[in-house]
């Protein structure tokens, strides 16, 4: 039987909330990092939003708290940061769309830019087995601090997405995509089926003068 791949962003997409900046609100919580972090997180997702991310910069400021930590001690916080940050704010309408996808037998990939530790209990909740993502570098059981391979970002993730496909004999032409920042546009542009869902200003802008599919879920 015939079937699409469907691969949907995660924050501001499937959930009201962006987990990069979350996770330092959170390591502060935790007394982990200072005040002065939550100051710097703003200041790197606006550089996210500008499109102008240093993305060495922003992951060395990002995985500071992880460093010499093991896989376990961090899988743990991350499920603490889910239940706290994102479970209240998953999109009901994300979860029905994502439901009737698996039930017409279609495939349905989780695929952001934020690292895959703190994105997978957000998968998990949706019923996602499928995740894309950042991936961070470990040695001797221990993250390092950096990541390892392509940054799941903007064009980044079409290295991630292809690779995929390919485990399907699929192209990105059989494909459909929901994103929500103007990062998303390459990604958008690249699919066969594009959804803008609760799309920035410059992606409901962008999404108007090529047609694509506009989704506001409610918050």
């Amino acid at each position: 039987m015939a079937f699409r791949v469907h691969f949907w962003d995660m924050d501001h997409t499937i959930i009201n909330n962006d987990c990069d900046v979350s996770w330092k609100e959170f390591m502060i919580f935790k007394g982990l990092a200072t005040e002065e972090a939550r100051e710097k997180a703003d200041f790197f997702y606006q550089q996210y939003l500008d499109k102008c991310l240093d993305i060495d910069a922003f992951l060395r400021f990002q995985l500071e708290e992880v460093k010499g930590k093991t896989v376990d001690e961090v899988k743990a916080w991350c499920v603490e940061h889910y239940e706290k940050f994102a479970k209240p704010k998953m999109y009901t309408e994300a979860q029905k769309l994502i439901d009737e996808q698996k039930a017409a037998g279609d495939v349905v990939c989780l695929v952001t830019a934020t690292n895959r530790l703190i994105a997978e209990p957000v998968a998990a909740a949706f019923g996602l087995e499928h995740v894309l993502a950042t991936e961070l570098e470990t040695e001797g059981g221990k993250f390092t601090g950096s990541h390892a391979g392509e940054y799941c970002c903007g064009a980044g993730k079409l290295v991630h997405m292809n690779a995929f496909l390919a485990k399907f004999d699929k192209t990105l032409a059989d494909c459909s995509y929901y994103g929500d920042s103007s990062n998303d546009v390459p990604v958008l542009e690249a699919v066969g089926f594009p959804f803008a869902a609760n799309p920035s200003d410059g992606l409901r802008k962008h999404s108007q003068e090529h047609g694509w599919t506009i989704l506001d879920f409610e918050k």
